[in-house]
């Protein structure tokens, strides 16, 4: 290791001009980076995948991406120093560790990425079973924990596991690094955004969070190389964004709001226009399944032979050594069907899209559904054209693709100037532009079916037993191949509950978030309808609902939340939050203001209920919610659920009698402060205590005409 000085540290010895960010400045350790084999591989992976094919400009590269991206983490790190600790700053040599430290974790951000942009990520998703391998012949491979990790466990894997892997096992970085006197290690989880030692563990979110290097850098240069109009200043930011003090949260000034959701209505606007486009996403769905054939033929049942291909994808492979791959499968293949779908592939002609349904044209019933087949896509799309197979003839090459939308994870904070000190809020509550976007990405949910030929209906087709009620309601107007898709699509997620509902080896049931979300508020209204005396339910915040959840999850033991478990707390309560606001937006809970009491409590002050009432954030079900919940049968399915909210709010109910009897000594009855008062006393005293017994949702009945 060299003797580390300022001057060794930050030094910079070229310049590489960039049509985005202008001149960028690096130094001999990042020149050296730039030409080892590892990184260089990334000239060829194409950052929008086949968006050229409508876009013909989209042809830059995750090479000049991460470049970019480290340009934008140093100028966001130099942005929020002025909130460092003071420690830090005080410290020279430290500081400048840090600082080289984001720079070479956001340039190595997307090392382990496969090739073809997100299409091998979507197939090992829709096709999990292709990364399974059984323990015993794990054990016999030398491998690292975390890639044991996801071959026992496919559904968690990600490309971020492989970049956080490669980079610690990758010779020449390793080497590079310790010239600098810093680890792999410490490099490698801060480029995927994961907890690491101090200090470094600070810049997190400067890398992979709501404002992070990343996304800033792959908007400008997505939408400057597909034509898109859009303007964007970072040094809008300047001493505008920070971490708050005694914590690692990052939150962005008010003032800088505007050019904040500037940044998020273009990724708004390039998803919808750019990312949807017709083209991309069907060739990408016909690559998704020549990848499938593909790698089960290479493995051909040999454990040892499909951890290395696969590995090798993300370590070596570039889009032209992919491409060339399939296209020698392709040659050797006897089967006719695959090579006629490899060879539409190459020649640009593509499957139709023979059914599609929007978010705008789907039931809420049909939504939550939907997201229910994603937890377990590649069963459901059997499912689903195995059904349609047997219901038309002549439909060949048919594909079912879910095209669930990426949504912002709202972490990052706003910062006001308070009477006492700097005051936060949530970025979705502090801005209505964040909100209306929330909803347009949560909108953009559709179904897809594709196929060739012309289909015809088999007579007589077999019927799938629907139920009554919602389900009925979702299906009546709907004709020909539109509603037989439908019903498939509802058939198919009542077996996956099914399937997840079975104990597994552990006796652990699994769930889909959004079924847990709706089963725990219908729990929770049952418990307050049939042991409070309420009549319709709403909670005390949004923040408090998610606590509850949180707390929930958290002392499992029966159930296993799919997607939520093995969260860190900061991205399981954004998880939860964004999961709430998707049902509210599909229909199935309500979120609004309303005046309310707190249910079970016995007021007698001499004062009418009038003077008790308050504006809170109504979380409640909605009347399609409730059918929902009986429509799937969730109760049948997870009775434990009910079982364990009863018992929680059972403890709680003791409290709400205390707070009856304190409340009566609290109020003087002839005044008017008894409104802020009981609000600051609620605040201060009752929800502390509430959250100490895991039972911080409080609940409020609404005001009833003619009280």
């Amino acid at each position: 290791m060299k003797n580390l000085n300022t001057d060794t540290l930050l030094s910079f010895s070229t310049i590489i001009p960039d049509p985005i960010w202008g001149n960028i400045p690096l130094t001999q350790t990042e020149e050296k980076i730039l030409n080892t084999q590892g990184f260089n591989r990334l000239r060829d992976l194409k950052q929008m995948g086949f968006t050229y094919l409508s876009f013909p400009g989209a042809n830059h590269t995750r090479f000049e991406h991460s470049i970019g991206t480290m340009y934008v983490a140093d100028k966001l790190f130099l942005f929020a120093s002025h909130s460092f600790p003071e420690e830090l700053l005080k410290n020279t040599l430290q500081y400048l560790r840090c600082r080289v430290a984001v720079r070479i974790a956001a340039l190595l951000h997307d090392f382990g990425h496969p090739p073809f942009s997100h299409a091998v990520e979507s197939a090992f998703k829709k096709h999990p079973d292709l990364l399974a391998v059984s323990e015993d012949d794990l054990a016999k491979l030398e491998l690292s924990d975390e890639i044991k990790f996801i071959f026992e466990n496919p559904s968690k894997y990600s490309h971020e596991v492989f970049t956080k892997v490669l980079i610690e096992e990758d010779e020449e970085i390793r080497d590079i690094l310790k010239e600098i006197g810093l680890q792999a290690a410490d490099i490698s989880r801060l480029a995927v955004g994961e907890p690491c030692s101090e200090p470094f563990d600070l810049f997190r979110e400067l890398i992979s969070g709501d404002f992070d290097a990343d996304r800033i850098d792959y908007l400008l240069r997505d939408n400057y190389y597909t034509g898109q109009p859009f303007r964007f200043s970072l040094e809008d930011f300047k001493e505008r964004i920070g971490f708050r003090r005694g914590g690692k949260t990052l939150y962005v000034r008010h003032e800088a709001l505007p050019s904040f959701n500037s940044l998020l209505l273009a990724r708004d606007r390039i998803i919808r226009t750019v990312h949807r486009d017709r083209k991309d996403r069907i060739v990408t769905q016909m690559t998704i399944e020549k990848l499938n054939e593909f790698l089960r033929a290479k493995s051909d049942g040999n454990p040892k032979q499909k951890v290395k291909l696969i590995i090798e994808i993300h370590q070596r492979y570039g889009d032209h050594t992919l491409t060339s791959e399939l296209a020698n499968f392709e040659a050797k293949t006897n089967n006719k069907d695959e090579r006629i779908l490899m060879q539409k592939i190459f020649s640009g002609k593509l499957v139709d899209e023979k059914a599609a349904f929007t978010f705008e044209h789907m039931n809420p019933l049909l939504c939550a559904c939907t997201h229910v087949i994603n937890v377990n896509l590649g069963h459901a799309s059997n499912l689903i054209c195995k059904r349609i197979k047997s219901l038309y003839r002549n439909f060949d090459d048919l594909i079912f693709h879910v095209s669930v939308p990426p949504i912002p994870k709202y972490t990052a904070h706003v910062e006001y100037d308070g009477p006492e000190g700097p005051e936060y809020a949530y970025l979705s509550s502090a801005s209505f532009v964040s909100r209306g976007i929330l909803a347009d990405a949560i909108s953009n949910l559709a179904v897809y079916l594709y196929g060739t030929g012309k289909p015809q209906k088999i007579e007589p087709a077999e019927e799938i037993p629907i139920a009554e009620d919602e389900i009925g309601f979702c299906l009546r107007e709907l004709k020909g191949l539109k509603r037989d898709l439908a019903e498939a699509i509802i058939d198919a997620s009542m077996r996956i509950r099914e399937d997840l509902a079975r104990p597994d080896s552990q006796g652990r049931k699994k769930i889909a978030g959004i079924d847990f979300l709706l089963a725990v508020m219908d729990a929770l209204e049952n418990h307050i309808k049939t042991k409070l005396g309420g009549s319709n339910i709403c909670t005390y915040g949004g923040e408090y609902l998610i606590d509850l959840l949180v707390n929930f999850i958290k002392k499992q033991k029966q159930l296993a939340i799919v997607g939520y478990n093995d969260n860190h707390e900061r991205d399981l309560r954004s998880a939860l939050y964004l999961d709430v606001q998707k049902l509210i937006y599909m229909g199935l809970m309500e979120g609004r203001r309303r005046p309310a009491y707190i249910a079970g409590l016995k007021f007698d002050v001499g004062m009418t209920r009038h003077h008790l009432y308050t504006t809170v954030h109504d979380r409640s079900m909605s009347i399609r919610g409730r059918s929902y919940v009986r429509c799937v049968n969730l109760k049948q399915l997870y009775p434990e659920i009910w079982t364990q909210v009863s018992a929680i709010q059972d403890r709680a109910k003791n409290e709400l009698l205390e707070i009856s009897s304190r409340f009566q000594e609290f109020i003087n009855p002839k005044t008017l402060q008894e409104h802020g008062d009981f609000l600051r006393w609620l605040e201060a005293d009752m929800i502390p205590r509430f959250k100490e017994k895991e039972a911080c949702l409080l609940i409020f009945e609404p005001l009833a005409k003619g009280k």
